[in-house]
């Protein structure tokens, strides 16, 4: 018979489509091989029978029956078999996965696409917004101050539109020149009761106690040995046997009603620091003075937190040469004129460095300067160098760095009072909200009856122990 040839042909053809598309299928190999050996023993008993029946029919006969079988046998085969399921499952996920992506393509370009009409007519507005700006920028060159220092920006520094503290502190100072922070709204002092008129401190700058620099006009002891802190200072009786406690706000001068209302609103004896990157910094001195006010000039330093924490331009920088701070420092002194002394801004690395700190000092001391450590770190140098070399000094105790409630900050009054009366002086140092200039002015109207004296800072220097 025919047939067995026939079924041993097309096992042949499974085997060589199985290998070339599954070689990981075992299973399906092993059982192909055996069914092709059986298939080449039937196969010989065709050709004998073919042989005897006659050459002419026997293999006509089996010529066509071997076509017509083969083709539905390959069909039924591949329609049955394991191999054949597996091919008709590819194909089928193969053509559902081609039909997703036409499918998912096509609703992104409907979604996401349009018509190049659309697209012109949406930059339409762009590009008249372009050529019709709402306003025009023009640049001005700033007006010359005579005799005035200028802040420069440190060396190989590039400024930047985007660097706003840098670009406006580096040009020349004149009217408007410097930072004004956002302003806080005028109401929110109008509950606070003006104090009793007080004193005017003397007219400054004195002649005597100022010279003439490059970087501007800078304070010197007099030929008479009279010294800055002492002349600026505003009297206080000596012999006053009361612990004193001394307030001192600070970053005064970013805004204008913030420091018109603590010139106005806090007791003259409160001293007033004013931050260098302030605009107008002589006229907001001569107004503090002539409400009686002491005034101090903040001095940025290096904080352990740089660079994120920035304390801008012309700071003082322990990865600076000790020329180079110097110069930054006499750069801000020639800020303003009438100040007793500086107030350290941020500096909780600086200040901890006796090669960077020790220089600072000695100069403050040749220019007959106090220095007020606002303690940014525990480990800072500046009062122990200071009182080795004869520099007046003042250290912080406490920090009023955020706004409270007047609970919370009565609390820390009270904290401050303790202290005093402990150690005979104590100071803090406020920043200027609201709701701390009001709460520093009420409670100081009831200083006096606890037996503590409000005191400026220059009238506690060198009266706080060393630690």
């Amino acid at each position: 018979m025919k047939f067995p040839k026939l079924f041993g042909k097309k096992s042949s053809d499974d085997d060589d489509f199985d290998d070339d598309y599954d070689d990981d299928d075992d299973y399906e190999a092993a059982d192909d091989d055996s069914t092709a050996g059986g298939n080449d023993a039937s196969g010989d008993d065709g050709n004998g029978d073919g042989d005897g029946d006659g050459d002419g029919d026997g293999d006509g006969d089996g010529d066509d029956f071997d076509d017509d079988d083969y083709d539905d046998d390959d069909y039924d085969d591949e329609d049955g078999s394991p191999g054949g399921n597996k091919r008709v499952l590819l194909l089928a996920i193969g053509g559902a996965s081609l039909a997703l992506i036409l499918i998912v393509g096509g609703a992104a370009w409907w979604f996401l696409g349009g018509s190049e009409d659309e697209s012109e007519h949406a930059e339409e507005p762009a590009a008249i917004q372009e050529s019709k700006p709402d306003h025009i920028v023009l640049d001005i060159a700033p007006r010359p101050r005579p005799n005035r220092g200028k802040l420069r920006p440190q060396k190989g520094k590039t400024l930047t539109a985007t660097e706003t503290l840098n670009a406006i502190a580096a040009v020349s100072e004149g009217p408007g020149a410097g930072i004004v922070a956002a302003p806080v709204q005028t109401a929110a002092f109008s509950n606070i009761p003006a104090p009793t008129a007080a004193q005017p401190l003397s007219p400054s700058p004195d002649a005597a106690l100022i010279e003439q620099s490059p970087q501007g006009p800078l304070p010197v002891i007099g030929k008479d040995g009279r010294k800055p802190w002492q002349v600026y200072a505003r009297p206080f009786k000596a012999d006053d046997p009361r612990p004193r406690i001394a307030v001192v706000f600070s970053d005064l001068g970013m805004s204008r009603s913030v420091t018109e209302a603590a010139i106005k609103y806090l007791p003259p004896e409160v001293t007033l620091a004013f931050s260098p990157y302030a605009a107008g910094l002589n006229d907001w001195a001569a107004a503090a003075r002539k409400a009686g006010h002491e005034v101090l000039i903040g001095v940025p330093m290096e904080p352990k937190a740089f660079p994120d924490q920035d304390p801008g331009p012309n700071a003082l920088m322990t990865t600076s040469h000790t020329s180079e701070n110097l110069g930054r420092l006499e750069l801000l002194l020639s800020r303003l004129s009438g100040y007793v002394g500086i107030i350290s801004l941020m500096g909780s690395r600086f200040t901890q460095e006796e090669e960077h700190m020790r220089p600072v000092l000695e100069l403050l001391k040749s220019r007959g300067l106090m220095f007020v450590d606002s303690k940014a770190g525990r480990e800072t140098v500046g009062p122990t160098i200071a009182k080795e070399i004869g520099v007046p000094r003042a250290v912080a105790n406490m920090k009023f760095d955020e706004a409270m409630s007047r609970a919370a900050l009565d609390r820390k009054l009270a904290d401050l009072e303790r202290i005093a009366s402990a150690s005979k002086a104590a100071i803090v140092i406020a920043r200027p909200y609201p709701a701390t200039i009001a709460g520093v002015a009420a409670w100081a109207e009831k200083l006096g009856g606890k037996k503590i004296a409000l005191a400026p800072v220059s009238a506690v220097a060198d009266r706080q122990p060393v630690q």
